[in-house]
């Protein structure tokens, strides 16, 4: 990048959804590294030309034409929608760095193909995985790195996900329980997985409903929808999972990673770390009980949410990102990663459909 300050262009299918103006464009805002230099909308045009005079930024009226915007030098496309995958080739193309909402695409071949478009012109791909940039799940990494729990022995997950209607997703990924693996479980097994320092080598896992299953192609979900499935880490841990669907706000997650010196739980009340505000738990061998452990970085007053603080930080490692200046070479989420997580989910899909288990 030439510039210190980044000119972000933000892309999103229809009016403005809340989502987008709590969370990308309160970070934006709040941020020195980033201004918001443009909007734009896949459909309902007007609503973006009403929304820029209060964003203090220009609409474009085609995605297109805001990509092609010289002062646009990240594109995010914050819009979840199936577009998402094809705008971020057109970015990719036009030589810019590009932010895609989870999920990336419908389908893993997708993103393997833009992950490899991404590598072959040199041009990073971001990928808002923001439970990897929550204060929480990111003190629990340093703790098991530093030795805090000894040796990680195995990993439990648990969570929830709720039904919104066509929000749910069933009809953009073919099934229910599709719609479930790349909402809920994606962001908590990731921000497990992420903590840990781990990936999964392989998974058996089992699903099922009360009452009638609905129909081919119906984007109902069933009541009482639940997976249950475990696998092997790669370092040799035991993973065990259970998500099930709920109604109403009841969106609580738990992770628990235990070690040989003791255990550290993450666990909210907010779909997913990342969603909302987390807490840490630490317990070791033999104490009498476990303590909530403080956690720096986690003041999010600044922001109108949880949500939109951790979007803040994901911006600030972009931003670091793009200018070379962390010593790792990279720290924000990117395509490579959200295609493995991509190959879990398939991996726990056809063990539940088929009742076998599946190597990742």
């Amino acid at each position: 990048m030439h510039s210190t300050n980044i000119g972000v262009g933000l892309i999103c299918i229809g009016s403005v959804p809340r989502l987008v103006a709590q969370a990308h464009v309160s970070a934006l805002h709040a941020l020195e590294a980033t201004t918001l230099t443009a909007i734009g909308c896949v459909h309902d045009r007007g609503a973006w030309g009403a929304a820029s005079p209060l964003f203090g930024c220009k609409a474009h009226d085609t995605p297109e034409r805001l990509i092609a915007d010289p002062a646009v030098q990240l594109v995010v496309l914050a819009s979840r929608s199936l577009h998402d995958g094809e705008l971020a080739r057109t970015a990719l193309l036009q030589e810019k760095p590009v932010l895609c909402e989870w999920p990336v695409a419908p389908g893993t071949a997708d993103v393997v193909m833009l992950e490899r478009l991404a590598e072959r012109i040199g041009v990073p791909a971001f990928v808002a995985l923001t439970s990897r940039v929550d204060p929480v799940v990111n003190h629990a990494r340093e703790l098991i790195r530093a030795g805090h729990i000894g040796q990680l022995v195995s990993l439990n997950v648990h969570g929830t996900d709720t039904a919104e209607g066509k929000a749910a997703g069933a009809e953009a990924f073919g099934t229910p329980l599709a719609a479930m693996l790349r909402r809920a479980v994606a962001h908590t097994l990731d921000a497990a997985l992420y903590a840990a320092g781990e990936t999964v080598c392989d998974v058996h896992a089992t699903a099922s409903s009360a009452g009638d299953p609905p129909s081919p192609g119906s984007a109902a979900w069933p009541a009482g929808l639940q997976l249950a499935f475990n696998g092997r880490l790669q370092s040799g841990p035991i993973l065990s999972a259970l998500f099930r669907r709920t109604g109403g706000q009841r969106r609580k997650f738990r992770i628990e990673i235990n070690g040989t010196k003791g255990d550290l739980v993450v666990f909210g009340s907010h779909g997913h770390p990342g969603a909302g505000i987390s807490k840490l738990i630490s317990g070791y061998e033999g104490a009498r009980g476990s303590q909530e452990l403080a956690v720096p970085e986690s003041d999010e007053s600044a922001f109108a949410s949880p949500a939109a603080a951790n979007t803040a930080r994901l911006y600030q490692r972009i931003a670091h990102d793009l200018h070379g200046l962390h010593e790792r070479g990279r720290t924000a989420p990117r395509l490579d990663e959200a295609s493995r997580l991509h190959r879990i989910l398939d991996a726990i899909e056809s063990s539940a459909q088929t009742g076998i288990s599946w190597r990742v």
